[in-house]
Parts: structure tokens; sequence; C-alpha cells
């Protein structure tokens, strides 16, 4: 019986090393493919000139992760804008029972609000100065006034639909924001045009907040995408990290534009403003020979205001490029009519808001230096939050389709705008044609308020 017993043993670990080599070997074997996909994509994709095989197949990677994510959360918004009612009606309820201990949500009895019809009852449409005492408290040290969740910051807002003001802004508006927003466009763009998602870098014209902060310590600045916000995706950049320690913005847009002409396959011009885009092209057109004169150099310019350490590590990423300075002498000496293009032949696409009041340097770029790039918009969004996410890059007027699970959203026609407080429609209360004035209640305090912006439903 023993040497039986043993027998069966010794066979039992027999089989049980062959089964384990075999996983062992299909293992590495679907690792090595894995890894194998991964270079040969990487190596037969267009990269940009600063790309090492390091960074070309981080960014690769990055681009692939980002438009997985965006799949899944297209997913939850074509499913979530198929039942809207019963979305928003959670999405609202879910802010009002997580507030209600607050001290603006006692003030206003949300405690005995048990539906969508009892809210916009009980709760008149609002306005920033209806806040300012709850923020002032938030300065003051209560973070808890407005919302059950910390503040984050008090964001600054733009200010493109009236006076700048403070608004407290929670990690659920980044969370939203990131994932029905940013990675949303990731999978846009990867489905309706391929061609645009590449390991090209892009020139991001963006620039480091000077932030402030309250007595307790809280921030203050914009809560817009910035340097400090970015930090995981530098390498998806032209401009070199260091740059990004720069405070002045007309030497930090230099340098945005300096490592951008370098560049001679970029793939995109992105900015969170058409207006910031425009800037930077009338800069190119004032400072092309000073720019010029760097890189066929490599020396950076030293009239430029900047602190000695950021420069001595900018001038670090520099090398002479006689033969690019050559190029990008011909084509601005030929004029500035498509000069994008000419320049950066390669060039895929202007991300931009090019919507709104930002509509006037989008023509105007569009009609001179960008003619011949498409232009893609791709979020509709403010101080308050995500709105909506331009579900299709490659048509020439962008529209936006409603995020239901980012705010709670009601509108009121243009002829009532101006009263005190007019009657609101619901998302599908909406007629094909007409104009609204958005008003939101978002995870960041604000209930039933008007935002001052007007949007035609399509």
């Amino acid at each position: 019986c023993l040497i039986h017993f043993y027998k069966r043993k010794i066979i039992m670990f027999s089989l049980l090393r062959k089964i384990v080599k075999r996983t062992l070997i299909g293992s590495a074997l679907g690792v090595g493919g894995t890894a194998a996909v991964v270079i040969y994509n990487v190596g037969s994709s267009k990269w940009s000139d600063s790309h090492t095989w390091g960074t070309a197949t981080k960014h690769y990677l990055t681009n692939k992760f980002m438009v997985c994510l965006g799949f899944v959360s297209f997913r939850q918004l074509v499913k979530q804008s198929k039942d809207v009612r019963q979305t928003q009606a959670e999405f609202l309820l879910e802010q009002i029972t997580k507030n209600k201990h607050t001290q603006y949500g006692r003030d206003h009895n949300f405690g005995s609000i048990q539906s969508v019809a009892e809210f916009r009852h009980s709760q008149p449409l609002s306005r920033y100065q209806d806040y300012q005492p709850y923020v002032d408290m938030i300065q003051a040290g209560d973070l808890l006034a407005m919302t059950a969740d910390k503040p984050l910051q008090l964001a600054v807002t733009s200010g493109t639909s009236g006076q700048s003001s403070l608004l407290p802004t929670t990690a659920e508006i980044f969370k939203r924001f990131f994932l029905s927003g940013i990675a949303v466009l990731f999978q846009r763009l990867h489905e309706t045009q391929p061609e645009w998602v590449t390991l090209q870098k892009s020139m991001k014209l963006f620039y480091t907040p000077r932030w402030r902060h309250t007595a307790h310590g809280l921030l203050i600045g914009p809560n817009s995408s910035n340097p400090d916000s970015a930090k995981r995706i530098y390498h998806l950049y032209t401009t070199p990290p260091p740059a990004y320690g720069i405070m002045t913005e007309p030497e930090a847009l230099y340098i945005h534009l300096l490592f951008g002409l370098m560049d001679s396959n970029l793939g995109i011009i992105e900015s969170n403003f058409a207006s910031t885009i425009y800037t930077a092209f009338k800069t190119l057109e004032k400072r092309w020979p000073e720019l010029v004169k760097d890189i066929e150099t490599g020396v950076l310019n030293p009239d430029l205001d900047i602190p000695d350490d950021v420069r001595d590590e900018i001038q670090r990423e520099m090398k002479p490029n006689a033969e690019r300075a050559r190029e990008l002498k011909k084509q601005f000496e030929l004029g500035f009519d498509n000069l994008a293009q000419r320049i950066w032949p390669s060039l895929n696409l202007i991300l931009a808001t090019t919507t709104g009041t930002m509509s006037l340097y989008h023509k105007a770029l569009s009609s001179t230096t960008c003619s011949a790039v498409p232009t893609y918009s791709p979020i509709y969004g403010a101080s308050e939050g995500l709105l909506g996410v331009n579900l299709v890059p490659g048509r020439p007027q962008p529209s936006y389709c409603l995020v239901p699970s980012a705010q709670f959203f009601e509108f009121i026609k243009t002829v009532d705008s101006f009263d005190e407080q007019p009657n609101t429609l619901l998302i599908h209360e909406l007629e094909v044609g007409e104009e609204y004035e958005v008003v939101v209640t978002n995870p960041s305090g604000l209930y039933r308020y008007k935002l001052g912006t007007i949007r035609r439903y399509f």
C-alpha cells in the first residue's frame, strides 16, 4: 500500500511540474507576444522628433489606456442617455442626500426633499451672490459649509460669461471631468479619426498658476487644465518639464513655441481656449527670427527673463539644428497663410474650445495661419464642471452631448431669461432648434445655478 501511495505521489508531482512548466511557458509566450505587439506598433507609428524608444512606448501605453478607459465611459454615457430622466433624478437626489447636513443643506431644508419636483418647487434659481456667504465661510475655515466632501480648492472662474468669482471644487468634479470628458474624447478620436491618435507629441499651451491660499491653507486658483494637474502626462507634450517653472506667460509661451518648432513631426496644437492659440501665432509672427536663431545655435535667447536654474535646465534640453532652422526660416519668409501646415507638415489637428466667445478666435485662425488644419472642440465645460462632450471630432460645427451624470440640468427659454424666477425645462422637454439658458446643480454645492450661457438644442 505504501509503495502504491508513493508511486501515485511521484506521478502527481510529475504531472504538477508539467502543468506548471506549461503554464509558465504559456505565460512567457503571452507576455513576450504582447511585448512584441507593443514594440511593433511603437516602431511602425509616427513619432515626434524628441521621442526615445522609452518615451514613445510610454506615449503608446498612455494612448491605449485612455482609449480603453474611454470605451467604458462612452458606453456608460450611451446607457445613461437612453434613460436620461432616471439618470438625472438619481444624480440630483444623490447630491441632495449627500449634502443635507451641510450648512447650505440645513438652511435650504434638503432633508425634506424626496423628488425632482420637490427640489424644483422648493429651491429658487440661484446666482453667485446667493453663495457668497457660504464661500466666505469656506475661506474662514468651514470647509463643509456647502458640500459633505472637503473642497480641494476654490476655483477662480474664467469670467467668460460674467465677472470672475470663487467656487468650491471637490474631487468629484475632477473625477467626472476626467472619466466622462477627457477619457471619452480619447475614445472618440480613436474611433472616428484613428490617424490622429499617434505617437506625435502635442504643443500644449498652458501656464503654471500663481496659486494663492486661504488663511487655512485651501488653494485658490483656476481649476482648468494646467501644468500642475498634468504632471503624469508631461511625456505627451513637446515642452520640457523644467519650463513649467516659468511663472510669466510671455516667457512661458516663448518656450512652448521654441520646443514646438523644434519638432518637425508635431501632431497636435492644444490649449484650453482658441484665444491662447491665436495669441501664440501672433507671437510667432513677431518673434520667429529669435526663435529660429535659438534653434540654429542651440542656445536659449539670453534676453528672456527666466530664473537662472530654470534656464540651465532648459538649455540642457537644447542642441543646434541648422537644418530645421533653415526650413523654418524659408517657410516664415513665404508669409503666414496656412503657416501651421507648412512648418508642421504632419500636424493632425488643433484641440481647443472654439465655441461661444472663442468662435471669433477660431474664425481668425481658420482664415489665416491654420486654414488647412482640422479643429476639434472636445469639451463643453466651465469652472462649475463638465457639461458636455463633442462625440463627432470631424464635424466642422461642434456640438456637445450633455453628460447626464455630471450635472443636473435645467433650461430657461431665452425669452424668459431676464425674469427673476422663470419656469425651467428638463432635458427631455427641450425642443430641437430652440435656444436656452443653462441652469445646473453640481457636485460642488451649486443648486439651480444660472450659468449665464445660451445654448441651442439639436
